[in-house]
């Protein structure tokens, strides 16, 4: 059993949900949405104030799937005693959708993507702590697989807030997000800390820059289709001997058009070196060193090309650099502006830690 429907009956798995509430690991803290005030006399003497005023909820056009976003909060104020009060807020991310969804397109299309946002931009594992499904006179309340009840509510050190974009920044990634998967979800597993081994994260981001540009870009080509189709001539009337000429044509036939590995690479990284030089330093040296590390871990090779094995240190600096670009470059498809991603990565302390150490660790490539 996947799940526990806590609430009214349902049908079925086909049941559609109109309403999807989401709370999630760091979502309040990413929201930035004030609810108290605190009101301190002039004079510093006599009594103070203290109020919860919830604002009205931020909204936002969905794209995919098509409705509408909230965000919003909420206050839990416990009785005065003589120990004093407490205040809790808390905010959950409410999706009104058009034609409603079943609990796993809820959780796939919607809460999945929230939690792994969050994961890259707090470099800590955020879960979904609460999903509601609402649905006419239908509430039910979703616990087990993916949901995490007892996750905590702040994790990490957010490396950008809503207050650093717009209001549709939410609205643009639940659209991207589904597009270029399952690249968020292993950089959420990198950033947790998932992977059991250095190489294992290295192989596994090298191979997720290709898998980026090829949903970016699906029909990126370095020779035309008549470029192709010339060379298919040539080398069908060529002396070239039957099984090699086979394989030859095999390959013009099917990859040998796509743009290389290097060349993928480069289209990724460049829009973050313009916008954040420091992710990449010189470019060239990066894609090289990122090609070598991803042949090596593919294909069981385990020197580079001077015939040493490459140290440790030197791949885990790299694999921080490809986690760091990875990232920045699905923000800037999310609609962050350059200047705001450099804005928000010269403040960002986890970054200048990273930066400080593949900048030490790999000085001909950030040097």
């Amino acid at each position: 059993m996947d799940w526990c429907l806590v609430g009214d009956h349902i049908p079925d798995e086909t049941q559609r949900f109109g309403e999807i509430r989401v709370e999630a690991t760091n979502l309040h803290d990413w929201a930035g949405i004030p609810t108290t005030t605190h009101t301190i006399p002039s004079s510093g003497r006599g009594p103070r104030g203290f109020s919860v005023e919830l604002p009205d909820a931020p909204q936002a056009v969905l794209i995919n799937p098509p409705g509408q976003v909230r965000l919003v909060s909420s206050a839990t104020i416990s009785p005065p005693a003589f120990d004093g009060f407490k205040v809790s807020t808390n905010t959950a991310a409410v999706f009104n959708i058009d034609d409603g969804l079943v609990l796993t397109d809820a959780l796939s299309q919607v809460a999945t993507p929230i939690a792994s946002l969050m994961t890259m931009l707090s470099g800590a594992e955020s879960s979904v702590r609460r999903l509601g499904l609402i649905e006419g006179d239908i509430s039910v309340n979703v616990l087990g697989y993916q949901v995490d009840a007892a996750a905590p509510k702040s994790a990490g050190e957010l490396f950008l807030y809503r207050g650093d974009v717009d209001n549709d920044f939410l609205s643009r990634w639940l659209d991207l997000s589904p597009r270029v998967s399952p690249v968020p979800q292993i950089l959420a597993a990198a950033w947790s800390g998932e992977f059991a081994t250095v190489d294992t994260e290295a192989l596994t981001l090298a191979t997720a820059a290709e898998m980026l540009h090829r949903r970016l870009y699906p029909n990126a080509v370095r020779f035309s289709d008549a470029q192709i189709e010339q060379a298919v001539e040539a080398l069908r009337d060529s002396m070239v001997e039957e099984p090699v000429k086979e394989s030859l044509l095999n390959a013009l036939g099917t990859w040998w058009a796509d743009q290389s590995y290097p060349q993928r690479l480069r289209g990724i990284a460049e829009p973050v070196a313009e916008a954040v030089p420091s992710a990449v330093g010189k470019i060239g040296r990066w894609r090289n060193a990122v090609h070598a590390q991803r042949v090596a871990g593919a294909h069981g090779l385990g020197e580079n090309e001077a015939g040493r094995n490459p140290d440790i240190l030197d791949v885990h600096a790299l694999n921080q650099s490809l986690r760091w670009v990875l990232t920045f470059r699905l923000l800037l498809e999310t609609g962050v502006t350059p200047e705001q991603l450099a804005a928000v990565a010269g403040r960002s302390r986890r970054y200048e830690a990273d930066s400080r150490q593949w900048k030490y660790q790999l000085p001909d490539i950030f040097g």
